[in-house]
């Protein structure tokens, strides 16, 4: 049975690869991959059907399962209780600040990635920020639309806060695809490849991850939480995401981090101390967060643009 065909299950909730393997609550670190499961919850072998029972071993690896909540990827409802930092209006604009769709709620923008090839710039955010996912599914009908920072539930408004238009969506309510956005920024728009909260610089290069990187620290500058420490806890995953009206749908590959992000904060950059970027958060559970990795943004044709400003003098907002 191939690993994909597990989700299949209702009670599946993705899957991946780490090197931790969970003993009576206690985590131990093996020399070889693991294959972990995430489930809605754990049940005796005699309640599942024979085909979706987890095995000891899958293909020569161990395997575990860990119990989770659903992962979701959806619009917060209300404006946070972080007013006055990350869901300010920035001039220039930062990556980790609110932006999003002008039917949408609330996201967080990325960063700035170029086109070495056009030098086209744009704006990279989660694909579910560019329009409306909770109350519709706006996929096809998002591009074209305004762009806005800050994002509409933080007081963006129409005409003045438009960044951009949005330029390109993957089509994240179909299963197996990533869940990303392109944003072309407006003529003139003054920004900086700056991480907000963090002031950490882009440098211009991302990581392709693999299973070293496994434990690996790393950092997130968001709309909601601001800046939040975790680790990568698997690579080379499978995991359903829930999209309200777009529907629950599977998003590969993903990297699981330990919990990270809340609503809202879809979009936040993956980042390390140096500015080498990650990835793109786009969803959480109660105890993992998940993002879609440097690698698919590479294979756009982009790659963050290095920042070279001096930031101690570098007025943030306005």
């Amino acid at each position: 049975m191939r690993l994909a065909d597990y989700l299949k299950s209702d009670n599946i909730l993705g899957f991946a690869f780490t090197k931790y393997k969970v003993i009576r609550g206690v985590p131990y670190i093996s020399r070889k991959p693991v294959v972990v499961f995430f489930v809605k919850q754990k049940l005796p072998m005699s309640e599942v059907s024979k085909e979706f029972q987890i095995p000891p071993t899958y293909a020569g690896l161990l395997t575990d399962v860990i119990e989770t909540t659903q992962p979701i990827s959806l619009i917060p409802p209300i404006r946070p209780p972080t007013v006055g930092l990350q869901t300010d209006r920035f001039r220039p604009v930062l990556g980790g600040i609110s932006g999003a769709g002008e039917t949408s709620t609330a996201c967080t923008i990325t960063g700035f990635f170029g086109d070495p090839h056009t030098g086209n710039v744009y704006i990279v955010t989660a694909g579910h920020c560019a329009g409306r996912i909770d109350l519709s599914c706006e996929i096809n009908g998002s591009v074209g639309k305004r762009f806005l920072q800050p994002s509409p539930i933080d007081g963006g408004i129409l005409p003045n806060d438009v960044i951009g238009t949005v330029a390109w969506v993957s089509q994240f309510a179909t299963n197996m695809s990533e869940d990303l956005a392109l944003v072309m920024p407006n003529p003139g728009l003054e920004w900086r490849n700056i991480l907000a909260g963090l002031r950490i610089p882009f440098n211009g290069e991302m990581r392709n991850l693999g299973f070293e990187d496994i434990g690996r620290s790393i950092l997130k500058s968001g709309r909601t939480t601001g800046t939040t420490i975790g680790r990568i806890y698997a690579v080379g995953g499978m995991v359903k995401i829930y999209y309200g009206a777009c529907g629950t749908n599977v998003v590969s590959p993903v990297v699981v981090t330990t919990k990270m992000i809340e609503r809202g904060d879809s979009g936040a950059p993956a980042i390390d101390f140096n500015g080498t970027f990650y990835g793109v958060f786009i969803g959480t559970s109660s105890d993992y967060s998940f993002f879609v990795p440097a690698s698919k943004v590479a294979e756009k044709g982009l790659l963050p643009i290095r920042e070279t400003t001096y930031i101690e003098r570098l007025e943030f907002k306005i």
